[in-house]
């Protein structure tokens, strides 16, 4: 009976639906369904050592673990309660991505407070997403209209890809994570609190909706990426206080950007360099 997989031996295969694997399957590579965006469930041989099912999903055998979602996958998930971690980069997951990663048709994810271990972008590639819930016995996480926080709200970890209209970050927000708002292409316009400190790279790339932003005092950095091909970006308000713009800040962007920002600030210094028009405020 089959005990080995080799590397990439189901990549690609794009109209495969389903998955079993006996339960005398040793240790699965990484990626071993990549690129297979119709696979909505894998199954495993009830006495494997290694893996279990739960509604077509994949665990550690003793089901802490979520290993990993297929990329057809449709609609409302609730993890179980079982489950205390989702990890990032378990196989058969390809390296560096969550379990969660490319599932392209799930429309919420909800959050049990057994799991206080989220990879770093829980839900990347999950274009269709439009709410991650967490229930609120959490002590790890927390839910507010949608978007995923640290349990005490004080970093915003990442808003899901199909929200839309217009969003308001929470006032107690001191930090947004890389990539938080990646591709979050039917936002329309994002506000930020006085309270916000840092903002990660590519924070908000690819928003290519949102046409004006203002960046709050307290942020001295805008990290690399982080409006990267946010097509529609017209202005840019930026505070005094910033004094570092790192590379392909605004990489993609409307070719009628201007920068708002005082007189004599680093910004102005970095429009002109740039050759990005400049109005002081």
């Amino acid at each position: 009976s089959l005990t080995e997989i080799g590397d990439s031996a189901f990549h690609s295969c794009a109209a495969l639906t389903s998955v079993h694997l006996p339960a005398q399957t040793g240790q699965l590579p990484q990626g071993l369904f990549a690129k297979c965006g119709a696979l909505q469930q894998v199954t495993v041989g009830e006495s494997s050592s290694l893996y279990a099912d739960v509604d077509g999903m994949l665990f550690s055998a003793d089901k802490t673990e979520l290993l990993f979602c297929p990329a057809g996958k449709k609609g409302a998930y609730s993890i179980p309660k079982s489950v205390k971690s989702v990890l990032n980069g378990a196989a058969p997951a390809a390296s560096g991505e969550s379990a969660f990663s490319g599932c392209a048709k799930l429309k919420s994810v909800t959050v049990p407070s057994e799991v206080t271990q989220l990879p770093v972008l829980p839900f990347e590639g999950c274009k269709a997403l439009t709410a991650i819930e967490v229930d609120e016995d959490n002590p790890a996480y927390h839910s507010a209209d949608g978007v995923l926080f640290n349990r005490n709200m004080t970093r915003l970890i990442q808003c899901p890809p199909a929200k839309e209209g217009a969003y308001t970050v929470p006032e107690a927000v001191k930090e947004i994570a890389a990539d938080a708002f990646s591709k979050c292409s039917k936002l329309t316009e994002i506000y930020l609190p006085d309270t916000l400190e840092e903002i990660g790279s590519s924070a908000f790339l690819g928003c290519r909706k949102i046409e004006t932003i203002t960046i709050p005092n307290g942020v001295r950095c805008l990290k690399r990426s982080v409006f990267s091909t946010c097509q529609k970006l017209t202005d840019v308000f930026l505070p005094a206080q910033l004094v570092e713009i790192e590379s392909f800040a605004f990489y993609g962007c409307s070719k009628d950007l201007t920068i708002h920002a005082p007189a004599g600030s680093y910004a102005e210094q970095y429009a002109k360099e740039h050759n990005i028009p400049f109005q002081a405020l």
